[in-house]
């Protein structure tokens, strides 16, 4: 079985939102507050995207979030590995 998960910044849980509220593009991170800053800033968008909302959600079983600091320290790890 293959499972499919999202991970997004603490700061920047755009698609969680998304999916969780059902709102999907109508719903940013700032109106829960949340700042958008992260140092992943490929991922730090603040509204998701509707139309990818709706296409994965039959399939995703999840969504979490990581903190800066993890994500770092996972990139470091995987640097120190290669």
């Amino acid at each position: 079985h293959v499972h499919c998960y999202f991970a997004e910044p603490t700061h920047s849980p755009s698609m969680l939102i998304g999916l969780m509220t059902g709102l999907h593009d109508q719903v940013s991170v700032q109106d829960f507050g949340i700042d958008n800053m992260t140092a992943a800033d490929g991922l730090a968008v603040g509204r998701p995207s509707g139309f990818v909302g709706r296409v994965v959600q039959p399939i995703l079983n999840g969504v979490y979030t990581v903190t800066d600091e993890r994500m770092k320290e996972m990139l470091r790890w995987v640097y120190e590995t290669e």
